[in-house]
């Protein structure tokens, strides 16, 4: 008889989640003692976004099995996902001080340390990898550094943007490794529709789906048939209906493992299958590693390269990928004229609501950063407080994301000099209210090393300057590129310096200030960054080249 916990081990290898559950479950109902069993359930119920429950089970897993390391990393890695990252710090460091070298626990803990703004951890954390990598360099033996970073892990840490690849490249490598691609042929017979898919688990009220839903919807139904493949949840969002209606066919493979969700996309003889997602948290890289497409695109979910051959394409432009930059990425770049970010149309916002009742002045100068914590480094934040110095009326108005981090920052302005009272914590809303309230700040202050990407066109659409500060990754340049393509390059600071004296005088000359929104209101309004239709013919035009490429290949 097999054994259920060995079943259900190759069942969750395999993506196949609900069967996978269901073992473990078997197994611990003969054996409420075995750690192994527990560990795995509350892994496949976090994947199955079943967080709370996850937890419960967990928990009392921990009661049983005090020094288990996986128990102890899974409690932490619950936590984060829920916002709690000072507890998940605690379970983290626990996990590590048993076994030191227990990669998911340093992996989740960097995550954490992120989350929770712990700038004196994640510089360390940083530091380590930079010097584990130089020891492999310089050693015969086979370090695997890489293994203890993620992909998009590496990207949100803001590793040198070389470092980024050699990460990316790495775990490509093993996940081609242990996926044996398909052969889906040329596909595209005569001059039938280009079939283009699209592979996602955020058709749902997610910062991808604001952004990418109106284009979906304008796709030219004569040239194209599109499907879309979503793996995360649906149910009761505006955004998913929006997405199942644009599309030919919207297919649900939540329940659906890796291999038979590839399979369904060989069926349905996909041209080009698009991801959404690449390695991004809840991404599904091991269906691109099926190949279950004869071209696969990279595109604007992950913001960075997928390494190895798991893209063929990732579909940027020539701010956020210049050709300069072509080394750091294993696809080729293929650049859209104009910004590569797809947007819904500019729409007149009502009235926001009154400063006092967001919990701001009425009459200071309001600076704004609604960008996750994790983005803010210990570098932008200080900038921020030069800033704040030099302008003693100014708030600075953040999102409130956690309880920790919120503490955190607050003693940092403290230790800075800065009294704590004048960091203005938003609370989570929805969309629309996000938008809406955002026109009161005055310059919206972006972060450096991973920049504002939604929220940078959401500050636009409000009418809000921004100022930028990019680096050389892709993850730091996105705002730049929504400047430029609305006239306002001028924004773009090639300096900290240059972007706190700009900062510093915008709010001392209001007259500067006013003509600066003035000219973003023009920028959005002229611009084709707001206009579905105009980026969709173009998204379609590199869709069909790359089809063109394909089919003279094949002659």
């Amino acid at each position: 008889m097999a054994d259920p916990l060995q079943s259900g081990n190759a069942a969750w290898k395999a993506g196949d989640l609900t069967l996978a559950e269901r073992l473990y479950r078997e197994a611990l109902s003969s054996d409420n003692n075995n750690v192994a069993a527990t560990t795995n359930l509350v892994a496949v119920l976090s994947e199955q976004h079943r967080q709370p429950e996850a937890l419960e089970i967990a928990l009392t897993g921990l009661k049983r099995h005090r020094e288990s390391t996986p128990l102890l990393c899974n409690i932490g890695m619950l936590y984060a996902s829920g916002g709690a990252t000072g507890p998940a710090i605690d379970y983290l460091r626990r996990a590590l001080d048993i076994d030191p070298d227990y990669t998911p626990a340093s992996l989740n803990l960097a995550n954490a340390m992120l989350h929770g703004c712990d700038w004196d951890g994640i510089e360390k954390f940083n530091s380590d990898i930079l010097s584990r990598r130089a020891s492999a360099e310089g050693s015969a033996k086979n370090i695997d550094w890489q293994e203890r970073v993620f992909p998009y892990g590496s990207v949100q840490l803001a590793l040198p943007a070389p470092v980024q690849r050699e990460i990316a490249d790495y775990h490509a490598k093993k996940l081609a490794a242990a996926w044996l691609p398909m052969d889906p042929g040329g596909h595209r017979h005569g001059n039938r529709k280009i079939r283009v898919g699209y592979l996602s688990s955020d058709f749902h009220d997610h910062a991808t789906a604001f952004l990418a839903a109106a284009y979906l919807s304008k796709h030219d139904r004569d040239r194209f048939l599109v499907s879309c493949y979503s793996f995360g949840p649906i149910e009761g969002s505006t955004y998913a209906q929006r997405i199942h209606q644009s599309a030919d066919a919207f297919r649900d493979i939540r329940r659906l493992s890796h291999a038979a969700a590839a399979q369904a996309i060989l069926d349905d003889q996909i041209d080009i299958l698009v991801d959404l997602k690449g390695h991004t948290g809840g991404g599904r890289p091991e269906i691109v590693a099926l190949r279950p497409a004869p071209i696969v695109v990279n595109f604007l979910g992950h913001p960075g390269t997928m390494g190895g051959t798991l893209a063929d394409v990732l579909i940027g432009d020539s701010t956020v990928t210049p050709a300069t930059h072509a080394h750091l990425f294993s696809e080729r770049l293929l650049q859209l004229d104009g910004c590569y970010q797809p947007n819904e149309h500019l729409e007149a916002l009502p009235a926001p609501p009154a400063r006092a009742s967001l919990g701001l002045p009425e009459n200071g100068f309001v600076y704004c950063c609604l960008n996750a914590h994790y983005k803010i480094s210990r570098s932008t934040f200080t900038a921020w407080m030069r800033i704040l110095h030099a302008v003693p009326n100014a708030v600075l108005w953040l999102l409130d994301s956690s309880a920790s981090s919120t503490a955190r920052l607050r003693d940092a302005a403290a230790l800075m000099n800065v009294d704590p009272a004048r960091l203005r914590f938003a609370p989570l809303v929805d969309h629309q209210t996000h938008l809406i309230r955002m026109q009161v700040a005055d310059l919206f202050l972006d972060t450096a090393g991973v920049c504002a990407h939604t929220l940078a066109s959401d500050a636009l659409r409000a009418g809000v300057p921004l100022l930028a500060l990019p680096g050389e990754s892709f993850a730091s340049r996105v705002s730049s590129s929504l400047l430029a393509s609305v006239s306002l390059g001028h924004l773009v600071c090639a300096s900290t310096d240059r972007y706190i004296d700009l900062a510093i005088n915008l709010a001392r000359n209001p007259g500067d200030l006013i003509d600066l929104r003035n000219l973003v209101r023009s920028g959005t309004q002229k611009s084709t960054l707001f206009n579905p239709e105009h980026f969709c013919r173009k998204f379609e035009d590199a869709l069909e080249s790359l089809v063109s490429v394909r089919d003279a290949a094949a002659c």
